[in-house]
């Protein structure tokens, strides 16, 4: 790490030590972690336009001095090259890990669509018995085996409560099946907010790439 890059992480963290606001610290972090410059980080935020004149006024003087750490600590283009690669290597990896989870969020809604399937299939063949059960009942009923038509009826209710147990079942997988969905979004759009990080760390790479001489 360079005396700028240092300078950098040393702002932020600063930063971080004085302010409370857990959003601006989720955001201060991830630029700490990608050592972004704290400047461009701070001019963004409105801690200063919330904070008391104390707290203004330490945040302001350490954050004066971790830059003055960087002014007379210049980063040769060729360093910067090599600090871009080593972000886009970074990115690149979380790309790839991405796309793992994708595919098993694939795998994983596949095998949630053939539960739903067999669920389906069940509540149609139950609910086959059923209705044969209801069709034997009233042949029992109208030919006055009335005996008959209590065991057929017994066994309707026995089927049409299978046919309820089954629709719970079917509900419960549906579920999974949207979280599933859910999860995969998620990881679609963690994919591609990475890729355009890594494209506009590759745009900036070849930038300082041609300062180099």
């Amino acid at each position: 790490m360079t005396a700028v890059d240092a300078s950098n992480q040393l702002g932020i963290s600063v930063y971080l030590d004085f302010t409370q606001d857990k959003s601006t610290q989720k955001i201060a972090s991830r630029c700490f972690n990608r050592q972004v410059n704290w400047l461009a980080f701070f001019s963004s935020t409105t801690y200063l336009k919330s904070s008391n004149m104390k707290t203004k006024s330490l945040l302001l003087l350490a954050l004066i001095g971790s830059l003055s750490a960087g002014v007379f600590a210049q980063t040769t283009p060729v360093d910067q090259v090599k600090q871009d690669n080593a972000q886009i290597r970074s990115d690149n990896r979380e790309i790839g890990r991405d796309n793992r989870d994708i595919r098993r969020d694939n795998t994983q809604i596949g095998q949630d669509k053939q539960t739903l399937n067999q669920d389906q299939r069940q509540i149609n063949a139950d609910r086959a018995v059923r209705n044969a059960d209801q069709r034997q009942e009233d042949r029992d009923v109208k030919n006055g085996n009335f005996v008959d038509a209590q065991k057929m009826d017994a066994a309707r209710r026995d089927e049409d409560k299978k046919i309820n147990g089954d629709k719970v079942t079917e509900r419960k997988d549906r579920r999974a099946l949207a979280l599933d969905r859910n999860d995969r979004n998620q990881d679609i759009k963690a994919r591609n907010d990475e890729r355009r990080e890594r494209n506009h760390v590759v745009a900036k790479r070849n930038k300082d790439a041609s300062h180099i001489r």
